[in-house]
């Protein structure tokens, strides 16, 4: 599934990662808890630093700081929360 490519009909048409790469909110949610943010970026030709201000933008929580580096060592995570309403 080629993310960068797809475009969706959605109504967040106000929203540069929406409007240029065509993802929804729970493909963004999905995206940057199953993977770094850096990775995630990457994916959608974007800065980590865009893809952080989507997910502020769309109400939608990201992995806490440390968050890679402690399920790579095998310690205990948070889990991911629920996506919060709009």
């Amino acid at each position: 599934m080629d993310l960068a490519l797809r475009c969706l009909v959605t109504e967040e048409v106000n929203d540069p990662l929406v409007c240029k790469v065509g993802i929804s909110r729970e493909e963004l949610s999905d995206l940057v808890w199953s993977q770094p943010m850096i990775h995630v970026a990457r994916l959608l030709g974007r800065s980590d630093v865009a893809v952080g201000k989507a997910c502020r933008r769309r109400n939608i929580q990201v992995p806490p700081q440390g968050y890679w580096a402690k399920l790579a060592a095998g310690k205990p995570v948070q889990p991911r929360p629920p996506l919060l309403p709009m």
